[in-house]
């Protein structure tokens, strides 16, 4: 029992002495922290005395400047005055011994004329008037605030073995953020920043991730990375070079990207769909679904909840398959049974409705930022292009620009600069005068096809893409063509994704008509 007692009371002086040790380092860093503050201080001060007396030599040397100019205009006035004088006393010699009465009169009409010009002599050209002033403006009073609020000394009682961090496995290619929360040693939380918190995250294989850290000044902190290989990451914490609670931590990259939230089953209650099949977004928010199989529209709140159906004209013969908003704040919707365009506002009211003759199988509709429209008829393989009263602007084929035979549905959206954007196996790009530009394909081109495609402000293209039974969502670089990533959930598997929009917070809203419901993912 003694032998446990002097192996315990080892531990315990082991223990002390470690705790020694790290208090007379912190005493060494205060020190040193102390010196590096003040010597700081001295420096920014040294820096402000020198803005200080260069701003005092400034105003030296330009009173020096006014006095100079003054000066030399003075002298070159006295210079003058000086050989005035000297032509009068030259005019008066010989004047005893003149007896030529003309040289005489001449004499007299030159002093004359000296003493009518006498004023431009009498009055000095410059004045001697030179002051300095400093009460023209605040200028006093605000350089005496600055002053007074010039410089901060912080200190922090921040305890970090007992600040805390949470950490959650995330998403590759997404932003995952990390809230850290500052305490004191009683385990109070702090209600202001500015403690130095540093950040490193490593993969498994030791690849270094960048990290931003956000100063909330509330005592917490934000941090934001962004993984691009999936598996295990080592996050380290520290604040004074100390280590918070339970760092390093642990999290996973995760392949796949599952939905923030979802909406709907099949039927034709309020929470249900039948056969949806495209989407767009109102200026305030508003989710709009175009119920096909129920012949309504589904109004729903950005955060995926119910508000209120549309019915009515326009939506007859469960014809209705492509919707969107135009400039005016109202509702475009294009039915391909009817082959009509109805104009309705956000609560369903009609406006107006159009057709054009040439209109087979008008299937798709969308709005450019000029306010045009653009029709896609599927069975001319075509896209018409109305100005906003629905007169025909043009009409662009697209046969011949496209290797694929694939009879599948398309679809049509516009891109950042109001390029023409038609999905199928592929999607063909357009200029907005009608010019063929390209053709971007999908990874790997096994065949399949897209069924719906969105462009963001950033130059993403967003794409619903169906291959045999595999059905995910994939992100191109518009300019270049290539695959940035895939969304694709194996705990909520998408089947036939049919419409796509893009949410003001950067949430992508999708459309899954195999199992009619509706999904909003994080896709930044």
């Amino acid at each position: 029992m003694a032998d446990v007692i002097l192996q315990k009371a080892n531990i315990c002086l082991n223990r002390l002495n470690t705790a020694t040790e790290n208090v007379n380092n912190e005493l060494s860093k205060l020190e040193e922290s102390m010196e590096r503050s003040c010597e700081i201080a001295n420096n920014t001060f040294y820096e402000l005395l020198k803005i200080v007396e260069n701003r005092k030599q400034d105003l030296l040397s330009t009173m020096k400047k006014y006095q100079v100019e003054k000066k030399s205009s003075l002298l070159e006035q006295l210079a003058t005055i000086k050989r005035e004088k000297l032509s009068v006393d030259q005019q008066c010699q010989g004047l005893d011994n003149e007896v030529e009465v003309r040289n005489i009169y001449k004499k007299i009409c030159l002093i004359n004329e000296k003493i009518n010009n006498m004023p431009v002599f009498g009055e000095p050209r410059e004045n001697g008037f030179i002051t300095y002033e400093y009460d023209h403006n605040r200028a006093f009073d605000e350089l005496q605030t600055a002053l007074g609020t010039f410089g901060k000394v912080r200190t922090s009682t921040t305890f970090p073995s007992l600040c805390t961090a949470q950490v959650e496995d995330i998403s590759v290619h997404l932003e995952g953020q990390t809230l850290v929360t500052a305490v004191d040693f009683k385990g109070n939380p702090q209600s202001v920043g500015g403690d130095p918190l540093i950040v490193e995250i490593f993969h498994e294989n030791g690849e270094i991730v960048k990290a931003t850290v956000v100063d909330n000044n509330n005592g917490t902190y934000t941090i934001k990375y962004r993984t691009e290989k999936p598996g295990v990451y080592k996050l380290h914490i520290t604040i004074f070079g100390r280590p918070i609670k339970d760092s390093p931590f642990r999290f996973e990259a995760l392949q796949d990207i599952n939905p923030v939230v979802s909406f709907g089953t099949t039927g034709c209650e309020d929470n249900q769909f039948l056969q949806p099949c495209a989407v767009a977004i109102g200026p305030a928010g508003q989710v709009f679904v175009l119920d096909t199989g129920n012949s309504r529209i589904k109004v729903l709140g950005s955060d995926l909840e119910f508000i209120h159906h549309i019915v009515g004209v326009g939506l007859e013969e469960c014809g209705g398959t492509g919707i969107a908003i135009t400039h005016a704040n109202s509702m475009l919707v294009i039915n391909w049974k009817t082959k009509y365009i109805t104009e309705m506002t956000f609560d369903g009211e009609f406006i107006s409705q159009s057709t054009h003759p040439d209109f087979v199988e008008p299937m798709g509709i969308v709005v450019n930022s000029q306010g045009e429209i653009l029709v896609l008829d599927n069975n001319l393989n075509c896209v018409f292009i109305l100005d906003e009263s629905r007169n025909l602007l043009q009409r662009i084929e697209l046969t011949g620009f496209s290797n694929s035979k694939s009879q599948a549905v398309k679809f049509v959206a516009v891109g950042p600069q109001d390029e023409i954007l038609v999905g199928e196996s592929s999607v063909l790009v357009f200029a907005s005068s009608g010019e063929f530009l390209k053709e971007i394909y999908p990874e790997g081109r096994n065949g399949g096809h897209f069924g719906g495609l969105v462009s963001d402000r950033e130059g993403n293209l967003l794409v619903c893409r169906s291959e045999k039974n595999k059905h995910y969502i994939q992100i191109f670089n518009f300019v270049s063509g290539h695959l940035s990533f895939c969304i694709n959930s194996p705990k909520t598997k998408l089947k036939r994704p049919a419409g796509l929009a893009i949410l003001k917070n950067n949430e992508l809203v999708v459309v899954d008509l195999g199992n009619d419901c509706i999904r909003k993912y994080r896709y930044k």
